[in-house]
């Protein structure tokens, strides 16, 4: 979780290492600009406290919904770790209460969550990780 401009920074820096993505010729990378909005979001959300910040967020929240309905994703905010990398479009649905460790690649049609009605526990998944197309992981009964 980000807690500090530092972090915020660190959760960037291995972002981009991850995608293999300068920071600043980030233009042409859709996926990388969403997971940078991403970032961004969690640090106001999580550091910011006063009223300008709150009314950004409000607008970064607007702006952070309109792309995930674009991409198809369903992502909450501080759900992953740093070094996120988004490798394609398409449907990746996360329960906000599931927590990814640092470096998960992550692949379009996934769902990590818990199964309806069950329980409100939901997976952790630890450090350097590769969830491939289609993955759906749930806890079970």
């Amino acid at each position: 979780m980000i807690e500090s401009k530092s972090d915020y920074k660190r959760y960037l820096k291995m972002d981009a290492f991850s995608c293999n993505v300068n920071i600043k010729k980030s233009f042409n990378n859709e996926l990388f600009r969403y997971q940078k909005l991403m970032r961004k979001l969690e640090y106001y959300s999580n550091c910011k406290k006063d009223i300008i910040s709150k009314i950004l967020i409000i607008f970064m929240r607007i702006k952070y919904k309109r792309k995930s309905i674009k991409y198809g994703f369903s992502i909450p905010i501080n759900t992953f770790g740093p070094g996120l990398n988004i490798m394609h479009r398409g449907t990746i649905v996360v329960n906000g209460n599931a927590r990814i460790g640092e470096n998960c690649k992550i692949n379009a049609d996934v769902n990590i969550g818990t199964q309806m009605g069950t329980r409100t526990e939901t997976p952790t998944i630890g450090n350097n990780c590769y969830i491939g197309p289609g993955a759906k992981i749930y806890l079970e009964k």
